[in-house]
C-alpha cells in the first residue's frame, strides 16, 4: 500500500489555490485508497479531477477549470462517479 503523497516543487511553490487543488486532487486518491475496498482508479480520478475543476471555478480560475475539464475529457476521467468516491472534505 502507499503511503506517500509526493507534490512537484512546480505546485509546492505555487500560489494557495494551485496548491490547495493539487493536494486536494492528491488526498482524494489517498482517501480512496484507504477507504475503498473495491478502488477503481478511473472513478477516483473523476472525483480529484471535479474536485480540481471546483476549486479553480470557486477561485476564479477559469482558464485552468476549463484546462482541467479539457485534459480530464481526453484522458476519459470527466463524468458520473459513484456516491462512495464523493469527496470527503470539500
Amino acid at each position: 500500500m502507499w503511503r506517500e503523497v509526493h507534490i512537484s516543487p512546480y505546485y509546492a511553490n505555487a500560489s494557495g489555490v494551485e496548491f490547495m487543488e493539487c493536494v486536494g486532487h492528491e488526498l482524494i486518491h489517498a482517501y480512496h485508497l484507504y477507504a475503498i475496498p473495491s478502488f477503481y482508479r478511473p472513478y477516483s480520478e473523476r472525483a480529484a479531477y471535479q474536485y480540481a475543476f471546483n476549486v479553480y471555478t470557486r477561485y476564479g480560475y477559469l482558464h485552468r477549470a476549463l484546462s482541467t475539464m479539457t485534459i480530464a475529457r481526453s484522458l476519459n476521467y470527466w463524468g458520473a462517479y459513484p456516491e462512495i468516491n464523493a469527496s470527503p472534505f470539500f
